[in-house]
């Protein structure tokens, strides 16, 4: 167990075959929106805040650069997004959050294939890990020129739809292409991918 389920679950070597309330040290009421992935949860609230718990072996949990615990089995509020997140995307190892009156981009956890963006100093980084590969707070995604109206997550990669219905992707895609037909096996900033909505130059 991992502290995915909110709470300590000891029968049934970890499962549970039947709902359990979460357990917060605040009350987690007014979720608009819930994300899994792995053995992490999060939750993003209808005043824009966003709450994870489970385990930050990735830095998963937005808990800061230098988390103190492996595993969290209490939702904590995820800090340094300025602005109400309207849309959250959780995907192998990294999520992201859509703050729509900005607009921006932000983006935590791993960053191997700079999916999650690139952290501008130390304090970014996640130890123990001790390298921009993993971000342990929030960093805004740079380079998205237009508003953004929604935001997907994958393994590796992630993609933003703009207002002018083009799609703009960055991370690994070489093995199966997932950032299209990006001339780039990895992308560092994201890179329009062309004959969604246009034809690129």
């Amino acid at each position: 167990m991992s502290g995915e389920f909110g709470r300590d679950v000891t029968t049934g070597a970890g499962q549970n075959r039947f709902p359990v309330m979460l357990e917060s040290g605040a009350a987690l009421t007014d979720v608009v929106q819930v994300g899994v992935a792995g053995a992490t949860a999060c939750a993003l609230k209808n005043d824009g805040t966003v709450w994870c718990w489970g385990s930050n072996q990735a830095c998963f949990l937005g808990l800061g650069a230098t988390p103190t615990t492996e595993f969290v089995r209490t939702a904590r509020a995820v800090s340094g997004l300025a602005a109400p997140v309207t849309q959250l995307a959780m995907g192998g190892g990294h999520v992201c959050a859509l703050q729509a009156s900005v607009p921006a981009v932000y983006c935590w956890g791993s960053s191997t294939c700079r999916q999650a963006g690139v952290g501008t100093g130390t304090g970014d980084r996640c130890t123990p890990r001790g390298d921009a590969a993993f971000l342990g707070r929030p960093t805004q995604i740079e380079g998205l020129f237009r508003a953004t109206r929604e935001v997907g997550v994958g393994d590796q990669h992630t993609c933003a739809l703009q207002d002018n219905g083009a799609v703009w992707c960055w991370g690994c895609g070489a093995t199966y292409g997932p950032l299209g037909n990006v001339p780039a096996a990895t992308a560092k900033a994201p890179l329009e991918v062309c004959g969604v909505c246009r034809s690129c130059p």
